[in-house]
């Protein structure tokens, strides 16, 4: 599970439900950190 939200407040919230990974799209750029994580590969939504 790839969770992303603007803060780190509502992240940690995010990996206390089980988030696998997160991506702060405040900091960086949501596209292209899902295109890492998933080996240029994208998400299932």
């Amino acid at each position: 599970v790839i969770a992303a939200a603007s803060s780190a407040q509502k992240l940690e919230v995010a990996r206390n439900a089980g988030a696998d990974e997160l991506i702060n799209y405040s900091e960086t750029s949501l596209k292209d950190e899902v295109k890492r994580l998933t080996h240029g590969n994208g998400a299932d939504v």
